[in-house]
């Protein structure tokens, strides 16, 4: 499977627009489908698409919302408004599993979560990860 960075863009979101309007533009925009669309605060959001080229061309050409223009850019670029959280955005599974067995026994798969059936991103990946595990520590560090 390819690179899933190479299929992540981020932007910041735009005043006073929706999701499911940046949402639209970009679909829009693009040839495949929006796998994954993350809220992660400060304006920021990250999306993976399914393929690499619709990233690019995110990436390059950015999308318009009525009379906005809004920049995408990949997560791991050097820019000045993005903050040092979003430069690391995308952690794979197996980073996830290393670093949390430091504190205890993973018991299953990391699974994806995804919006509610309800959302209207029904179905779509949020971002989000559920590990189960048996914990050793008290807790686990929240940063």
């Amino acid at each position: 499977m390819a690179d899933p960075k190479a299929r992540i863009v981020m932007f910041r979101l735009p005043y006073l627009r929706t999701l499911w309007e940046l949402k639209e533009a970009i679909d829009r925009e693009i040839q495949s489908n929006i796998t994954v669309l993350q809220d992660l605060g400060n304006g920021e959001i990250l999306i993976e698409l399914a393929n690499r080229q619709d990233a690019e061309l995110l990436t390059e050409e950015g999308f318009d919302v009525e009379e906005t223009h809004v920049g995408c850019h990949p997560p791991h670029g050097q820019y000045t408004n993005v903050s040092i959280l979003n430069l690391r955005s995308y952690i794979e599974d197996a980073e996830v599993k290393k670093v949390l067995s430091q504190y205890g026994e993973i018991k299953g798969d990391i699974i994806r979560l995804k919006y509610i059936a309800d959302h209207a991103f029904a179905g779509m990946e949020n971002g989000n990860r559920l590990v189960k595990m048996l914990l050793e520590e008290k807790s686990i560090p929240d940063y």
